[in-house]
Order: structure tokens, then C-alpha cells, then sequence
């Protein structure tokens, strides 16, 4: 496993394993966990409300991920890659969209969380200039 993943490093191992063969996915859980979760186990992770640093996790996951598996060197592997990016950039922007039509300002506030070095310049824009219109608005 990729210790630099936390506590989402099984997301990564399971999605470097399917690169190998047929994995499946079991809904219900196959055991219970008989203990409380200790005080030190980080906030994001607790919850099971909105949070984008656990957010970026799996965006940074996604991204190792398909990097490994796309060949760069070839227009294919090129056009997918930037397909994955626009893509990473459309779901960021959809949350972030969210978050101002459900009046959830916290969401735009701490969006800064969320950056990537992936993300595309609309999206990066989108972000600044919502962030800036809720600081000094507060909206």
C-alpha cells in the first residue's frame, strides 16, 4: 500500500489490484468492527458529512492510478488523460456548484482544500472567484 494515502490507502490498493484482474464489490459489510474508533483518528474520516481534504485523497488516488496505467507517450494515452483531468475538473466544480445552490458556504470557504496540481485553469478560476466573492460578501 501507498502509506502517503492515509487512511484511503485500501482505495488505492484495490484500484491497483483491478489493474491486475476481476475484483468484485460485496454492498453489505463482511465484518464488524468491535471497537470504538480512537481519539486520535483524524476528523475527515470520522464523518460522514462533506469534507474535501478526504475529497482530494481520492482525486490524488484516481491520479497515481491512471498515471501508472495510461502509456503518456502516445496520443491515446494523452487524449485519456486529459479526459480524466476534465473530468476531475467537472466533479470539483459540481461540488463546488453545490455548495452555492444549497447555501452551504462553508463548502466554497474551504474549497482551497481541494486544489490538485491536475486541476484545469476554468476550474481553478471558478474556485478563486467564488472563494473571493464569499469572503468579501459573505455570502
Amino acid at each position: 500500500m501507498r502509506p502517503q494515502f492515509g487512511l484511503l490507502a485500501d482505495v488505492d490498493l484495490w484500484m491497483r489490484l483491478a489493474m491486475r484482474g476481476p475484483v468484485g464489490y460485496v454492498p453489505e459489510p463482511v465484518i464488524i468492527i468491535r471497537h470504538d474508533r480512537p481519539e486520535n483518528y483524524p476528523e475527515e474520516y470520522k464523518s460522514a458529512g462533506w469534507s474535501w481534504p478526504r475529497q482530494r485523497f481520492l482525486y490524488e488516488i484516481h491520479t497515481a492510478n491512471r498515471l501508472a496505467y495510461y502509456d503518456l507517450k502516445t496520443l491515446a494515452g494523452r487524449l485519456r488523460w486529459w479526459q480524466f483531468r476534465l473530468r476531475l475538473s467537472f466533479e470539483t466544480a459540481k461540488w463546488l456548484t453545490y455548495g452555492v445552490v444549497r447555501k452551504k458556504p462553508a463548502m466554497i470557504t474551504e474549497s482551497g482544500d481541494s486544489v490538485t496540481a491536475h486541476d484545469l485553469w476554468p476550474l481553478r478560476l471558478y474556485r478563486w472567484g467564488l472563494r473571493k466573492l464569499y469572503q468579501t460578501c459573505g455570502v
